[in-house]
């Protein structure tokens, strides 16, 4: 069934990011956020994730945003995502195109 398809590719999503199998799981998300699940914030969240391991920062931006503005409650998950920024950061910074994403999130 079609449920029983979007929880296996939750799992193998979930393992891939575990693994930072990033693009992986950025399709596994990707095929999960169709139908019902169009805008389900757990899958927004994990292709955030992915595209954060992939360092496509302004696509990680652009679906947090999107995530906020759809589901205002995940605001906490997102908190976290941001924290996790926040410790990359001296990492990040050697990348100019960051600057901009850290500004946007108040990330100091």
């Amino acid at each position: 069934s079609m449920a029983d398809t979007v929880e296996n590719s939750k799992k193998l999503a979930e393992e891939c990011l575990n693994k930072k199998k990033f693009a992986e799981a950025k399709k596994l998300y990707s095929r999960c956020l169709t139908g019902i699940h169009a805008n389900d914030s757990y899958f927004m969240f994990g292709l955030a994730k992915a595209e954060f391991g992939l360092n496509n920062f302004a696509e990680t931006k652009a679906i947090l945003d999107n995530l906020i503005e759809l589901n205002p409650d995940f605001k906490n998950a997102v908190s976290t995502l941001v924290s996790i920024f926040r410790r990359m950061k001296p990492l990040l910074c050697r990348y100019r195109k960051n600057l901009k994403f850290f500004k946007y999130y108040n990330v100091n």
